[in-house]
């Protein structure tokens, strides 16, 4: 999907001590938990709405570059109210895709966590800002975040994703501590 993605903020997660009480103050806390964390995007969002998260594939393509073959995948992530609650992109390396994405009916973090092997994140960028045609998909006007990473699987990049959240995820917060 092509979309023009106009950030007012953009954290170097490399740049930064991960630490550091700097980026927190500029994060609210609902949003550190989801851009922060370790966990599985989908298995997070799960927890948060109660609900199964559900998978619409947009595209996936294979790309050849030079010797390797690259698969790259579009999705929404929805619940059963059909909400749209975060759009992610993921370019797999095809020789270290393990045959994980051949199930694309399902959520890549429901596969990671299915497959029983020890992947490591690291998340390389987190931003917000504006997009019509996301706030559009999203049933909300203002901010939006983001965040982008990479997958190891044995200290080898795996694949790269970027998931960008719908507002509507920090309302499920406030209905928790109701």
């Amino acid at each position: 999907m092509q979309y023009n993605f106009y950030q007012s903020f953009n954290l170097s997660i490399k740049s930064i001590n991960y630490r550091s009480y700097y980026w927190k103050n500029l994060i609210p806390q609902e949003w550190q938990i989801i851009l922060m964390g370790d966990g599985s995007c989908t298995q997070n969002i799960t927890s948060l709405t109660g609900k199964k998260t559900k998978v619409k594939i947009l595209k996936e393509n294979n790309y050849k570059i030079v010797d390797n073959t690259s698969t790259v995948r579009e999705v929404y992530l929805y619940n059963d109210q059909e909400n749209i609650l975060a759009f992610a992109t993921s370019r797999w390396h095809y020789r270290k895709k393990l045959l994980l994405v051949n199930n694309i009916s399902v959520p890549i973090g429901q596969l990671l966590i299915e497959h029983k092997q020890d992947f490591y994140k690291e998340i390389n960028e987190i931003y917000n800002g504006y997009c019509q045609k996301l706030e559009c998909k999203f049933h909300h006007k203002g901010l939006i975040w983001g965040r982008r990473y990479t997958l190891y699987y044995k200290s080898i990049p795996l694949a790269s994703f970027e998931e960008i959240f719908s507002p509507i995820i920090s309302t499920f917060f406030q209905n928790k501590q109701k």
